[in-house]
């Protein structure tokens, strides 16, 4: 490949590619920040007039999200990162271009296209060590960020979710409950009646020793006689 299909095919498409990049960017950042600025200067402004005016609150509150996900759009795409870099490495090679095309220090002697080219590679090679670092921090980032509180229930059940349905009573069973009064009942009938005929014994057998008592006492009367 020679200079000038080099300079045509490599240089200046890189160079058009990273204005497009930079450009892009830059309107990026500078639109994002725009806005924070603005939702920032607002929420304290809007804040003075919430006891005269009730939705202000609901306003307030939807600035105060917008801040938090403009402010997270713009870190985690790192717009501004993007921007310096591609806009620094474009320059470097604007410069190694107009120094070679003009002869200049180092390109003024036999070998000036070779370094020429190792300039240009390693430029963008080190563009690209940059990018990558970049985006490693950024999936660094979004690892880093914190995970999901556990659910309480879960570990309280061994890891098994909890089961949150509600097991209404059964209703009493009058059927059951009637069924066992007289059950009861029974039994103290029962044991009333053995209560009873244990008491009727009782007096039956008291009744017959009075019986034979007075049978004796007549009988020792008569023999006195």
């Amino acid at each position: 490949m020679d200079s000038a299909t080099y300079l045509k095919e490599r240089v200046e498409d890189q160079i058009n590619w990273m204005e497009g990049k930079s450009k892009w960017n830059q309107t990026r950042y500078k639109t994002i920040k725009v806005m924070e600025i603005v939702a920032a200067a607002l929420v304290p402004l809007l804040s003075g007039y919430q006891t005269t005016q009730a939705y202000l609150g609901f306003i307030v509150g939807i600035l105060g999200v917008a801040i938090v996900i403009l402010t997270s759009l713009r870190q985690l795409n790192k717009y501004q990162e993007n921007w310096l870099t591609y806009r620094t490495t474009l320059e470097s090679m604007k410069k190694e271009k107009f120094l070679f095309e003009a002869g200049a220090p180092p390109y003024d002697d036999e070998s000036a296209y070779q370094k020429f080219v190792m300039n240009i590679e390693s430029l963008l090679a080190k563009e690209n060590e940059t990018w990558k670092a970049v985006w490693s921090k950024k999936e660094d980032e979004i690892k880093a960020l914190p995970a999901a509180p556990p659910d309480p229930e879960v570990e309280d059940n061994g890891g098994a979710a909890k089961d949150n349905t509600v097991v209404e009573p059964a209703a009493a069973d009058n059927t059951d409950a009637t069924a066992g009064k007289p059950a009861d009942t029974a039994g103290t009938t029962v044991t009333d009646t053995t209560s009873a005929d244990a008491t009727d014994g009782t007096g039956a057998t008291d009744t017959a020793d009075t019986t034979e008592a007075t049978d004796e006492t007549d009988t020792s009367a008569e023999k006195d006689k």
